[in-house]
């Protein structure tokens, strides 16, 4: 039985991302997006090398960047809805985030990747899926006769990014009737 004043409820709890930057072999920042139904929760963030942390926001959505200590990331955190009776936990695991833009050229027939991870210090390898391996240096560069409308750069340590491809070059001549 619920005491008064302390209700038995769950306004749930989802785990949209988690993701980590490192840059040095002390530690880095972990970034946290959950949701959450009813009005205002208590959502906290904690795991090997992260202090308890909690989430801010509003409307369902909350986020945290909080720092996290060691030569590697956390590989997951648990992330709990400590205001619902009994409280709600999720365990998610952490990745990379991966940025890429792609730029098809219409006259050279060339596919252009630029990629990176948010672990410059490990340089993940990236992958554009169905075309190839990023070069340590973030490029890859394809030829080819027709581009995808998209593409998607996955690494191998679990962040992958889907962007829309870009067209430059020449503008094919209008069909003559």
């Amino acid at each position: 039985m619920a005491r008064a004043g302390r209700r038995a409820g769950n306004g749930g709890l989802e785990v949209t991302r988690a993701t980590y930057t490192r840059d040095d072999d002390a530690g880095g920042t972990l970034d946290v997006f959950a949701s959450s139904g009813r009005g205002p929760q208590s959502i906290v963030v904690s795991g090997e090398g992260v202090a308890p942390t909690r989430l801010i926001g509003a409307g369902g959505h909350y986020q945290a960047r909080v720092a996290y200590t060691g030569e590697s990331p956390p590989i997951g955190l648990t992330v709990a809805n400590v205001g619902d009776r009994p409280a709600t936990r999720r365990r998610v695991e952490v990745d990379d985030s991966v940025f890429a833009s792609a730029v098809y050229d219409l006259g050279a027939h060339r596919l252009t990747i630029r990629a990176s991870s948010s672990d410059t210090l490990g340089r993940p390898r990236l992958t554009a899926a169905g075309i190839g391996v990023v070069t340590t240096d973030g490029v890859l560069v394809a030829d080819v006769d027709g581009a995808p409308a998209v593409v998607t750069v996955a690494s191998v340590a679990g962040g992958s990014v889907t962007v829309p491809v870009a067209l430059t070059g020449p503008t094919q001549p209008a069909i003559r009737r």
